[in-house]
């Protein structure tokens, strides 16, 4: 046991690196055109196991990942209908006037 008074000073040296940032692999981080095509895919199938949902709109933003020349390809081809909401519009929303 240390007495009172008896500290022992040390060095505390900072973190390093072990790798350089060239030893990065580069990934995209956020979600992609490929992650949306999957989920929707996966969507469709739950939907596909109820028949009467074969002509339902799928309804999605105007967001750039959702192509819609890969997309709407996809989703006509499996018997629902692609419908996409308009930009941003105030005026069609009457919280905002």
């Amino acid at each position: 046991m240390r007495e009172a008074g008896n500290i022992i000073r040390g060095k505390v040296a900072g973190a390093k690196k072990r790798k350089g940032p060239e030893d990065k692999i580069s990934v995209p981080s956020g979600t992609t055109d490929e992650h949306y095509l999957q989920f929707l895919k996966d969507t469709m199938d739950i939907m596909d196991e109820y028949p009467e949902m074969k002509g339902y709109s799928i309804v999605m933003n105007n967001a750039p990942i959702r192509a819609p020349g890969l997309i709407d390809h996809v989703i006509l081809n499996r018997g629902y209908r692609p419908v996409y909401l308009p930009p941003y519009s105030p005026e069609l929303n009457p919280i905002e006037q």
